[in-house]
């Protein structure tokens, strides 16, 4: 019975906790425990009432006034077994209630409504004093051992080092293979649609990883990694996806989850997603907003804000440097360092992700939060060097580790952008987990991003780490693994996992096209070399854009094209009235307007190159 309810213990015994507040949580948790349970046996003791007697019993353990007869030393009936257990059953489900959406409410509403129902239904003598004593130490001798084994100080500073040898660094292709520009199709005719559809996404729940904002947000992502490092030199329709992508973050139906959220986990009502325990809306959303610009080189802003929320008492809006400055007043406050992702939870991947969003969208604000991250994140870092994947603010225990070895290894890709040093020693240990286990036992056989059962996910996320470290080895075998345990199937020049979630698809994708250090770079510098040529338009899927890149006042372009009619594209950052030689598969000559813009209209079919140059 105790096994249930004592399982966020495990984290808490191995975590290295510099900050006080977090023992403190703990003792003061496991203390309203003990004057709970002991309150219950009293009653249990020493109550005139049969009813008062079992209701005590129920409060000392979930499900443990249906005992009463048996802590009584009568006859145990059948029912009575059932109803305990099935108690415990609704008890844990709270319990997962509670993580999954932060409802406060639902574990002691489990535990009352039990013993609530136990009080007016069981009939049994008085509850023998010797019994209750021994179920009392039951309960809270697990939470009372693992407190006792809490580190007095923090160790994460004399963690030995996890070397990491050399390994191949991954190839990074120029311009997207035919297989990876069949899978940005894939993200790309989502996006691309009319902001209203969202076709082609999956609706699970709006709580918790399979969220439809966070196919929206890695899908942004992916596609920014793609412009970035494949298609510098081209706006059009990426451009495009990302303005598209944006305004569907406004969609009620992304941020409405937060009226129930707020209402269960802070007991208040509250409407906007923004101002308070919400990184998973925020931060997320700022990280998308500023890694798109940085690779546009322009801002995504509408004329009402980059967000614009229709919320009961009127419409709130918000830009770019609205949200950095709401995060960093935010993270100026926390007193684990680390913000919460939903009410009372936290979760250093969020905050890592959030801090990639703060660091490309400000950098004077990110220097300022950085060393309290860093040292909220040293409170999640247990004694073997592991990330505590969450952990509650209400109580400060975490959860046992679960989801595999990308819980580990999926953090080093943000890491690599605010901590370089912390993401390498980080991979260290994910590298040396891999070297040593066999590999269907380490990552995790359910698809976060749709629970379905497939390792996509956990395959994608840590490929993307993989490259982002520089370990193409690594990489390779999990993207081979991926290709292997979940094949794909290209149709109509779209190629898609049919067992593997949209978010998994996005992340492969970053794996693909990402580069050692490119997310970092992105986020430190964004993308250099826009002062020349560049193609603004293409028409989609006519015209598929592999690579685009400028050189030396030259545009050198990538196309897949689709046979039967000429296709016009539009070139521009030409210099005004200029002439153009074009070369390769198709030759010419086109001339610049006075704004440096030109028509370069194409007949061809399939791949195509093109170097466009200027005469001189």
């Amino acid at each position: 019975m105790a096994a249930a309810f004592h399982l966020p213990i495990y984290s808490a015994s191995q975590s290295c906790l510099p900050l006080q507040d977090a023992a403190k949580r703990r003792r003061r948790f496991v203390l309203a425990l003990a004057m709970v349970a002991l309150t219950g046996a009293a009653l249990a003791c020493a109550a005139p009432v049969t009813g008062l007697r079992v209701f005590g019993l129920g409060l000392i353990a979930p499900g443990a006034g249906f005992l009463a007869p048996l802590l009584a030393d009568a006859p145990m009936p059948l029912g009575a077994w059932l109803a305990s257990g099935l108690s415990l059953a609704v008890f844990g489900l709270a319990l997962i209630l509670w993580f999954g959406t932060g409802n406060v409410l639902a574990p002691p509403l489990g535990w009352l409504g039990a013993a609530l129902l136990a009080a007016v239904t069981v009939d049994a003598p008085p509850v023998d004093a010797y019994n209750s004593a021994v179920l009392v130490l039951a309960w809270l001798a697990v939470p009372a051992l693992s407190l006792a084994r809490l580190p007095a100080r923090p160790q994460s500073a004399g963690l030995p080092p996890v070397s990491c040898p050399a390994r191949p660094r991954p190839q990074v292709p120029e311009e997207l293979l035919p297989d990876t520009l069949a899978l940005q199709r894939l993200l790309l005719d989502r996006a691309l649609q009319p902001i209203a559809a969202f076709e082609g996404f999956e609706w699970r729940d709006q709580f918790q990883t399979a969220a439809v904002r966070y196919q929206v947000n890695f899908i942004s992502y992916a596609l920014s990694l793609v412009q970035a490092h494949q298609l510098p030199a081209f706006s059009g329709y990426m451009v495009e996806a990302q303005h598209r992508l944006l305004a569907k973050q406004s969609d009620p139906r992304m941020w409405r989850y937060w009226r129930l959220e707020s209402a269960w986990g802070h007991l208040r009502p509250a409407h906007d997603p923004v101002p308070r325990d919400n990184i998973m809306y925020s931060g997320f959303v700022l990280a998308q907003i500023a890694l798109a610009e940085a690779v546009a080189g322009r801002s995504l802003a509408g004329a009402d804000g980059h967000l614009d929320l229709a919320l009961p008492n009127g419409r709130t809006r918000y830009d770019k440097a609205d949200l950095a400055r709401i995060l960093a007043d935010q993270y100026d406050r926390a007193p684990w360092g680390l913000l919460a992702c939903e009410p009372g939870w936290i979760y250093p991947l969020c905050n890592l992700l959030t801090g990639v969003g703060l660091r490309t969208a400000d950098a004077d604000r990110w220097a300022a939060v950085a060393p309290r991250m860093r040292r909220g994140l040293d409170a999640f870092t247990t004694r073997d060097g592991r990330l505590v994947p969450f952990r509650s603010t209400l109580t400060g225990l975490g959860l046992p580790p679960a989801g595999g070895i990308v819980m580990q290894a999926f953090p080093c890709l943000f890491l690599s952008a605010l901590y370089p040093d912390l993401a390498q020693l980080h991979w260290g240990r994910v590298r040396a987990a891999l070297d040593s286990k066999p590999w269907p036992r380490l990552f995790w056989p359910v698809d976060v991003g749709n629970y379905g059962f497939s390792r996509a996910s956990s395959l994608a996320a840590s490929a993307a780490a993989a490259v982002e470290l520089g370990d193409g080895a690594a990489a390779a075998a999990m993207l081979a693994m991926l290709d292997a345990r979940c094949p794909a199937r290209t149709i109509d020049g779209v190629r898609h996992r049919p067992r593997a979630s949209l978010w998994a698809h996005a992340l492969e994708l970053a794996a693909r096209c990402n580069r050692p250090g490119g997310l970092a770079a992105l986020a430190g510098a964004g993308v250099t070399g826009r002062d020349g040529p560049c193609l603004a338009h293409a028409d989609y899927p006519d015209v598929l854009v592999a690579g685009a890149v400028a050189e030396v006042g030259a545009l050198r372009l990538v196309l897949h094209l689709a046979g039967g009619r000429p296709h016009t594209m539009r070139l521009a950052r030409l210099r005004p009235e200029r002439h153009y030689r074009i070369e390769g598969d198709a030759t010419g000559f086109v001339k610049a307007d006075g704004r440096g813009e030109a028509d370069l209209v194409i007949q061809g079919q399939g791949r195509t190159v093109l170097l466009i140059k200027p005469v001189i």
